[in-house]
C-alpha cells in the first residue's frame, strides 16, 4: 500500500481540461447576460416613451375636453401633423370626435414611426357631456 501512495503524485492546481471547461461556462454566462441586459434596456426605453406619450395625450385631452364642440374640432384639426421633440420625436398625433347619446367622446392617438422595432400606438379618450358651459367639461 505504501508503494501506491508513493507512486501517485499529489495533484495541486488545475488541469488544462478544467480550465477550458471553466472558460466555456464563463463565455456562455456572459453571452446570456449581455443579451438580457440589451433586452432590459430596450424595455426601459419603451416604458419611458410610453409614459411620456400618455402624459402628452392627457395634457392635450385636458385642454380639449372643456372646449365647445366647434372649438374642439378646430383644435383637433390643428393637431394633425403636429411634430414633437425629445422622446416623442417622429411620432404623429391624430384625434377623433365621436358623437354619443349624452355628449361627445374625444379620442387622441399617438402613432410611432416605423423604425427598427415598432412601438404600439397609444390612445386616450375623454368624454365631454352635453349642456356644459365653457370651461365646465368633464373627463
Amino acid at each position: 500500500m505504501n508503494a501506491l501512495l508513493l507512486r501517485s503524485p499529489k495533484r495541486r492546481g488545475v488541469t488544462v481540461i478544467e480550465t477550458v471547461v471553466a472558460f466555456g461556462l464563463l463565455v456562455t454566462v456572459l453571452s446570456v447576460s449581455a443579451s438580457l441586459m440589451v433586452r432590459h434596456n430596450r424595455l426601459l426605453a419603451d416604458e419611458r416613451a410610453y409614459r411620456v406619450a400618455v402624459d402628452e395625450l392627457s395634457n392635450r385631452l385636458a385642454v380639449l375636453v372643456p372646449l365647445r364642440p366647434e372649438a374642439a374640432d378646430r383644435e383637433l384639426a390643428a393637431l394633425d401633423g403636429l411634430s414633437f421633440a425629445g422622446p416623442l420625436q417622429g411620432a404623429t398625433l391624430a384625434g377623433v370626435v365621436e358623437r354619443e347619446e349624452v355628449g361627445r367622446r374625444l379620442t387622441l392617438t399617438l402613432h410611432w414611426p416605423n423604425g427598427d422595432r415598432q412601438r404600439p400606438s397609444v390612445s386616450l379618450s375623454g368624454w365631454a357631456y352635453g349642456g356644459a358651459a365653457e370651461g365646465e367639461g368633464q373627463l
